[in-house]
């Protein structure tokens, strides 16, 4: 009977119905226990993804099955001895490149983790592999992963098939639950899980053309990198048109480049489809000079560290296990179907400011607002366009940028320095969001690092 109501109202009344789905989480969350609840969804969230992939290998089959050769049979027989598991792992083809190099970081770690007599397969949702935003990256994917094809679909079918007990089927749900186990132990102990070894090695060969590469753009070691999220790419990419508020201007990076060229390190400018370019001394703006897919890795391979917007940008440094530091950090909380992030070296937050109140929000009442918002919507871009009409975004300062940027060199060069105080404003910060955690449940929360040093003395009120 309550199934049957529960398909009334999602027909019938679909917000009311997501209204309903937001506090059965609630309900169940207070009933069974944290810990049970957690368990729960990713139970679900499991059975989520394996229903998306019997979906895919199904609507395959129509178009691409066919008998196997004799190659084929052989083939079988021997996977079905060398491989105890099958794990499955989704590319949907016409991905940006922050979900792309997010999941090959977390896929590659994986990978290194998982016993090695597992056979890993990736499907590709949108045909076609040209499609990936990183045809290098998509080379180094291939091999370390078997990839489903129109060409080799019925061997895998095969397989799959007849070894169904043995599939996991992978997700970004899995992953989003992944970043928000690791999210909570920072919140406990206050150390954030780094990768500690890199998940991609270059070849000799590579390397030295690397090198050569990096000699021609005139980009010398030792070197940072920057990066500053524009929506050009979005537009260019894939032509989506809407105002992100994660956007900002590459300009703000001015301080921390004179700063660094006065000691002789060079700053260069990542990123692809620049709407600007970037002059100052000591900037190389590699995003305006013809980007390349080897290149964008190589360059994070080698840079000191890395200082960016909140843009899935962030998963080349985690690739090469790059220290990663984050401005303008925009979100506390969000919802398990949006894409997952990582874990960053330090970070500050951009203030949001109430024009209806006059006051500037604190890290709980945004936190509360998101809560708020997302009992109405999950999507991503209503997110944004909320947060533009109700509040005035304040980007952090060339100032703050700077004081990330000397605190990161200081921690690289261990000789930073934490007062008494400093320790305390971090543990109360972790407090607060160890607060939020166990007021939604039913949500993610953000602990990607360490706040800024500097940044928190000045904002102590952040933290009311």
């Amino acid at each position: 009977m309550l199934n049957r109501a529960k398909f009334f109202l999602a027909g019938m009344c679909p917000r009311l119905y997501k209204r309903y789905k937001w506090y059965e989480r609630v309900l169940r969350c207070k009933i069974f226990g944290e810990e049970r609840f957690h368990r729960w969804w990713q139970e679900k969230s499991e059975r989520i993804n394996s229903m998306i992939f019997w979906e895919y290998m199904k609507k395959k089959e129509a178009e691409w099955d066919r008998e196997l050769n004799d190659a084929e049979v052989v083939k079988l027989k021997k996977y079905e001895k060398e491989y105890d598991n099958i794990y499955v792992y989704f590319l949907d083809g016409n991905e940006a490149i922050g979900k792309f190099t997010v999941k090959y970081a977390m896929w590659m770690q994986e990978n290194e983790e998982s016993p090695s007599n597992a056979c890993k397969i990736i499907c590709v949702k949108e045909e076609g592999i040209q499609l990936s935003p990183n045809s290098f990256l998509m080379k180094k994917f291939t091999e370390n992963f078997e990839i489903i094809t129109k060409e080799n679909f019925a061997f895998y079918y095969a397989y799959i098939t007849r070894n169904k007990e043995r599939v996991f089927a992978r997700y970004t749900v899995y992953y989003t639950w992944k970043f928000y186990e690791n999210s909570l132990k920072f919140i406990k102990t206050g150390i954030p899980s780094f990768p500690r070894y890199p998940s991609l090695i270059f070849t000799e060969e590579e390397r030295i053309l690397g090198a050569n590469n990096l000699k021609q753009l005139g980009i010398q070691e030792p070197y940072i990198c920057i990066f500053a999220r524009e929506s050009k790419y979005y537009r260019e990419k894939f032509h989506i048109e809407f105002v992100d508020l994660r956007d900002s201007d590459i300009n703000s990076f001015r301080k921390v480049t004179e700063y660094f060229a006065g000691k002789g390190i060079q700053t260069v400018r990542m990123g692809n489809c620049a709407e600007r370019e970037y002059h100052c001394e000591g900037a190389i703006d590699y995003a305006s000079i013809h980007p390349t897919p080897f290149m964008d890795a190589f360059l994070f391979s080698r840079c000191r560290f890395f200082i960016t917007d909140c843009s899935g940008i962030f998963g080349f440094a985690h690739i090469f296990a790059r220290p990663l530091a984050a401005i303008n950090i925009d979100v506390v909380l969000f919802p398990l179907n949006w894409d997952l992030g990582l874990e960053f070296t330090l970070g500050i937050y951009e203030k949001f400011y109430d024009k209806k109140n006059k006051r500037y929000l604190r890290l709980r009442d945004i936190a509360a607002m998101e809560a708020a918002f997302h009992q109405r919507s999950t999507a991503f871009i209503n997110y944004h366009e909320y947060v533009l009409s109700h509040y005035e975004v304040i980007k952090n300062t060339p100032e703050e940028i700077l004081e990330l940027a000397k605190e990161m060199e200081a921690i690289q060069q261990n000789t930073v320095q934490y007062s008494l105080h400093d320790e305390e404003l971090q543990l109360r910060y972790r407090d607060l969001l160890a607060e939020m955690a166990h007021k939604n449940p039913q949500l993610s929360v953000i602990a990607f690092g360490r706040i800024g040093m500097q940044w928190l003395r000045d904002n102590e009120w952040f933290l009311e």
